[in-house]
């Protein structure tokens, strides 16, 4: 069920994946992730003239004039070459100093996060996009909360259960007798913890 419902949130990309023969072709490029300094930043083109734009921001204006580039199907001819040399110049500085060029030049940026810088965004810390699970053996940890579901609901989620935790009280509910579940229990068929 779980891949399930990963597998549906990329749906577009396995329909993309079907229809281009197993290897889809990059699109808008640049539109891509770039390593920066720090960490690493995501750039999407939509329209043409954010190309002249992002060319500025990054400090080569003379790229939105080279002939290879000149649109969209041009750049995606030469896709390899213009993206080494955009991933180069992202490395020249830190993800917040091409986020304020980029967004200033109105060119689509974010920074890709990490598990601890999502953690940390003001956003997730504000609104409680992450609630706090103590499990048992494993200690107290952070967990992205359930889209839709009330924050309470999440923060007074229970920890994991053991394996075999509910299993006798699960088959007394589906109308096991004691006898049988302890039958169960004694063949190695179902794992019931000690109490």
């Amino acid at each position: 069920m779980l891949t399930e419902c990963a597998a549906a949130i990329l749906g577009h990309k396995l329909a993309e994946h079907m229809l281009e023969g197993g290897a889809p072709r990059q699109l808008n490029v640049p539109t891509g992730a770039y390593r920066t300094r720090n960490g690493w930043i995501m750039v999407a083109l939509v329209r043409e003239e954010q190309y002249a734009r992002l060319a500025a921001a990054l400090g080569q204006p003379d790229l939105a004039e080279d002939p290879r580039f000149a649109d969209f199907a041009a750049r995606a001819a030469h896709a390899t070459a213009l993206c080494d040399i955009v991933g180069a110049i992202f490395l020249g500085d830190t993800t917040e100093g091409w986020l304020e060029r980029l967004r200033a030049a109105d060119v689509l940026a974010d920074r890709i996060n990490g598990f601890d810088d999502w953690l940390a965004d003001p956003h997730i810390v504000a609104t409680g996009g992450a609630v706090s699970v103590d499990q048992p053996g494993m200690g107290q940890f952070q967990t992205p909360r359930t889209p839709g579901i009330p924050f309470a609901v999440d923060a007074a989620m229970a920890s994991a259960p053991h394996i075999g935790e509910h299993g006798v009280a699960i088959l007394g509910e589906l109308g096991f007798d004691p006898e049988k579940i302890a039958r169960l229990g004694a063949e190695g068929i179902l794992l019931i913890p000690e109490a």
